[in-house]
């Protein structure tokens, strides 16, 4: 995740759309976009509070189990 994300912005799991080249990715309902945001927002603050930055708590496990909550 480090070299393919040097600006640690993608998160752990994925929560939108995505294709497997054959058909073009449908656009996301408002609950997916919301629910990135939301993800973001939770990493960004639990990064802070663990004194560690984004892009290293998002390649945790407290990333990823920040982003399915």
């Amino acid at each position: 995740m480090h070299d393919s994300d040097p600006e640690g912005k993608r998160l752990p799991i994925k929560l939108d759309s995505t294709s497997n080249g054959e058909f073009a990715p449908v656009s996301l309902w408002p609950a997916n976009i919301e629910a990135n945001r939301f993800a973001h927002e939770a990493a960004a603050t639990n990064a802070k509070r663990l004194g560690c930055s984004k892009r290293a708590f998002l390649t945790s496990s407290c990333g990823a189990a920040s982003t399915l909550l």
